[in-house]
């Protein structure tokens, strides 16, 4: 699978995610997105680490959330996956230029 590094912003919530990314057009959301692992602490005071990959096609986009044990993301712990609809809200002021969508999950 090719990946493309996660260049936007999200907001989650219980049910939308909006990314924005300077300059971008509804075709541009079109692929996969993932981000780098992120350390994120642990109740008994280690450490996890956090991906999030997210494929849009033109009219749908899946969320994918992992968990995992070490740096080099070999031992995973939980996943959450999740997907349904998204569609353009219009653009943003800030970054200049982006957009803003709404992504319904189910």
């Amino acid at each position: 699978m090719n990946y493309r590094s996660l260049g936007a912003v999200f907001f989650l919530g219980a049910a939308t995610a909006v990314p924005a990314i300077a300059n971008t057009t509804p075709s541009d959301i079109v692929g996969t997105w993932q981000t780098e692992a992120a350390a994120q602490p642990t109740p008994d005071g280690g450490t996890a680490y956090l991906r999030m990959t997210t494929t849009f096609s033109e009219e749908k986009q899946e969320l994918l959330v992992a968990v995992y044990t070490d740096e080099e993301l070999r031992t995973q712990i939980f996943e959450y996956a999740s997907g349904g609809p998204w569609e353009q809200q219009g653009n943003v002021e800030e970054p200049a230029g982006a957009l803003a969508i709404n992504l319904v999950n189910d």
